[in-house]
């Protein structure tokens, strides 16, 4: 489920999980859980000077469902669960999504943590 955005994919990639990440709790498997405050508009900023994958669990109809929610959101990415298309060209395909940077309440910031803005300060310090 790829976007084509232009020239940002396989350049810079930020890694993106969706439940709790994005959104305001784990809402598995619903869509009654809010976008967190900024998470849009910084999401957006960073589209343009990087390539945004969404990666989650949920697949099939249901990450499909999901990815439809997100653009519905006005949220802009190029790729869901799935490699840049211009990094699998480079390096061959690869199951684990290639990414600069893994954004995800499972890792440096937990739910409680997380803050968008703060996350666009650490990510516009690594893409320049």
């Amino acid at each position: 489920m790829s976007e084509n955005y232009g020239t940002k994919c396989g350049r810079f990639c930020i890694i993106v999980d969706f439940d709790s990440t994005m959104t305001t709790y784990e809402g598995f498997p619903y869509f009654d859980a809010p976008l967190r405050p900024h998470c849009k508009e910084v999401l957006n900023r960073l589209a343009q000077h990087a390539c945004i994958i969404i990666w989650t669990c949920r697949d099939g109809e249901l990450g499909k469902q999901t990815a439809e929610w997100i653009r519905k959101q006005g949220v802009v990415f190029m790729h869901f669960n799935e490699n840049c298309k211009a990094k699998e060209a480079q390096y061959g395909y690869a199951r684990k999504l290639g990414g600069n940077i893994y954004i995800d309440d499972k890792g440096l910031f937990t739910p409680e943590d997380i803050n968008w803005l703060e996350i666009e300060r650490l990510c516009m310090d690594r893409i320049n």
